[in-house]
């Protein structure tokens, strides 16, 4: 049994694309494959993209020669294809697997059931099926002509994901929760100390709260108190810039950031820029020094609370 919804009109870029939510069970069928193929008349040949851990796309190129599953790759959260007008984005909100097995078209599965081994190295066949939900949203995207080029060179070739695609994709992988507390809370306030939005190809990756070493021990457990000290990673996103980005609000600043404008009341003026592992310490700064972000990149900080 399959059931499917496309949806919805939303503000934003959320409202951009076409949501598709798919709800797949076939742990009755035997020896079955079941996948979602979107067909359109762009012209990308043999050649398709796909993203690789969302961190950079890659280019594929299908063979003839080679059978369906040798075309197969894996895709963890984006996928597309294009030509010299439009771009097609398949953008998933889980990690699956996908193909375009013939120009114009553009597929992922989404489950399958085999009743033996198919010699792919599982060593059995797939029994365990379950009822499985995935969500998509589709994005087409006209490409800027020649003329409106600055170089007038036409990129066939290009494998970064559009800016409108990114931010789409982000709002897709971290939604937004809201907590509801299930007792009356008193006296319950507002607090807010972020102070401008980051630029729309700087991504927030995190921002926790370091502990200290521990200093007791509660039963079997060991208390680590929080340190006055908070780490923050901040990963600026390569983008096309070869595509509009309409419901964006955000503008971008040639990955030019300053700490104090983001967070003017938050963290001391001391900052200490750190390797991602956050064992080796970097360069001294202050909060108010104009960070330089290059695509691509993953940058760590070491935050003081006072």
């Amino acid at each position: 049994s399959v059931f499917w919804s496309l949806c919805c009109v939303r503000p934003g870029v959320d409202g951009m694309g076409v949501e598709i939510n798919n709800l797949v069970n076939i742990k009755l069928e035997r020896n079955y494959e079941f996948a979602m193929r979107l067909n359109t008349d762009i012209k990308n040949g043999d050649v398709f993209y796909t993203d690789l851990n969302g961190f950079q796309v890659n280019k594929r190129t299908r063979y003839d020669k080679l059978p369906i599953q040798a075309n197969y790759y894996p895709i963890p959260s984006l996928a597309y294809i294009q030509d010299d007008d439009t771009r097609l984005s398949l953008l998933s909100a889980q990690p699956l697997g996908g193909s375009s097995l013939a120009s114009g078209q553009l597929e992922v599965m989404l489950d399958r059931r085999l009743m033996q081994d198919d010699n792919r190295g599982l060593g059995q066949g797939i029994l365990d099926n379950v009822l499985t939900s995935s969500t998509f949203r589709v994005l087409l995207e006209p490409r800027i002509t020649v003329k409106e080029r600055e170089d007038g060179k036409l990129l066939k070739n290009s494998s970064l994901p559009s800016l409108l695609s990114l931010s789409a994709l982000n709002t897709l992988l971290y939604p937004e929760y809201t907590l509801l507390p299930t007792t009356k809370v008193e006296g319950a306030r507002s607090w807010w100390e972020v102070g401008g939005a980051l630029p729309c190809d700087v991504h927030l990756v995190h921002l926790r709260t370091m502990v200290d070493p521990p200093r007791a021990r509660v039963g079997q457990l060991v208390a680590h108190p929080p340190a006055h000290l908070s780490s923050l990673t901040l990963h600026r996103l390569g983008f096309d810039c070869y595509f509009q980005s309409p419901g964006l609000t955000c503008s971008t600043t040639a990955g030019k950031v300053r700490l104090s404008q983001v967070f003017p009341t938050m963290f001391g003026e001391q900052v200490q820029q750190m390797s991602l592992s956050m064992l080796y310490e970097g360069v001294d700064m202050t909060k108010s020094y104009t960070l330089s972000l290059q695509p691509m990149e993953l940058y760590t900080f070491r935050l003081s609370h006072t």
